[in-house]
Parts: structure tokens; sequence; C-alpha cells
């Protein structure tokens, strides 16, 4: 199974942004045992060499077994550094052709975020594979159920406010997946060493999928 397929199936991308590299590790694991097996570490623009440290730390510690992307990408020279730390998927806030074509030329799967209607055939026909709809939350399901009905050739990432309660209708509406932040990857969880939690975090999401 080729990984656009697999994103589609497994349907949740877990976003950690600033996640202090010396917990990533026990991290990572509380999700995967929530079921989970994508993770996007978002860049730092201030320190990406960080960001790609803890992607190599994560593909080193599981191989196979997780699936890592690298998010906030702006530029062709972090596709071109997130490729080399061992990230399998590119996610950017905004649509830049030249990234897109830069990640599709390196291998991997591109996910440009975009909101509009112009937007969105724009990542497409520049050669991403699913586009990422961010904020998601000022639109709502019903709002990504109008763009899937002139718009339903192009699969939909929803990011942005996403809470278990609302899955199922962002999957009704037409939703191909969903980036989960702060409703997973809990700073105060984390801190504390507290992982048990994150897995159950991992899990009322997963719950809503299967």
């Amino acid at each position: 199974m080729d990984l656009k397929q697999r994103i589609s199936d497994n349907k949740i991308i877990v976003i950690a942004r600033k996640v202090d590299q010396s917990r990533l590790v026990d991290f990572a694991a509380a999700v995967l045992a929530g079921g989970i097996d994508f993770i996007e570490i978002t860049i730092d623009q201030k320190s990406e060499h960080q960001t790609f440290e803890s992607i190599a730390l994560l593909k080193e510690k599981f191989g196979e077994k997780l699936n890592v992307g690298a998010g906030t990408v702006l530029c062709e020279k972090q596709v071109i550094a997130a490729k080399e730390s061992g990230a399998q998927y590119i996610i950017s806030p905004n649509v830049n052709p030249r990234v897109i074509q830069k990640t599709k030329e390196s291998g991997m799967i591109s996910i440009p975020g975009a909101f509009t209607p112009t937007e969105i055939c724009a990542a497409y026909d520049s050669g991403a594979d699913l586009v990422k709809i961010f904020p998601a939350s000022l639109g709502g399901p019903q709002y990504i159920k109008t763009l899937k009905q002139p718009l339903s050739h192009i699969p939909l990432i929803v990011m942005g406010g996403i809470t278990p309660d609302v899955i199922k209708d962002y999957l009704a509406a037409g939703a191909s997946g969903f980036g989960i932040g702060g409703g997973i990857v809990n700073k105060e969880y984390i801190e504390r060493g507290q992982y048990h939690k994150i897995t159950a975090a991992a899990k009322s999401y997963r719950e809503k999928i299967i």
C-alpha cells in the first residue's frame, strides 16, 4: 500500500509542534500505543536543525512503525533537508508550487495548506497529493461539504480546532483525514510524563475513525 493510501485509510496525522526532543520518543510511543502512526514534526523557523534532528531521531527509533513528516515547510531548501532526515511527507501552511514540485521530485507526499477553492485548485494542479484546509474550524463541516460538491476529486485534510465529537460530521461532509494538534499534543501531559493520557487522547480520536 502506498503512503497516500495509508494516509487516507488511517485518516489522522498528529501535529507535534515544539515537543522537547528529550521527550519526543516517549511521546511518539504513546501516540503509537493509541493507534495512530502518523506524526508531523513542525519546523521551528528559528531553529530548523532541531526539527530535522527530531525527524531523524524518530525514524531511527521506530523505523517503518511510524510515518514521520515535516510541517510548516516554506521553501525548497527545507524540503531537501526534511527528505535527508527521513521525512516521508511534507505539510505546508500555504500553496507554493516550487515546494510542491520539489516534494514530488524528492519522492514524498505533498500536503500544502489552502482555504479557498482557488487555492485548493492551485495546490492540486501543482501536484499536491492532498490539500490541507486550515483553519477548518472557521468553516466547519458545512464548508467542507460545500467545497466537495465541485471539488470531489481533491482529497481534503482538515486541521484546526478538530475535536473528537466533530470527526463524524467532517467525515460525512467528505473530509479525507485530519491533522490533530493540541487535542493530542497536550504539553502539560508531556511535561509531567503522563504519557498514558496522551495514549488515551489518541484513542479517543482513533475510535471515531474506526
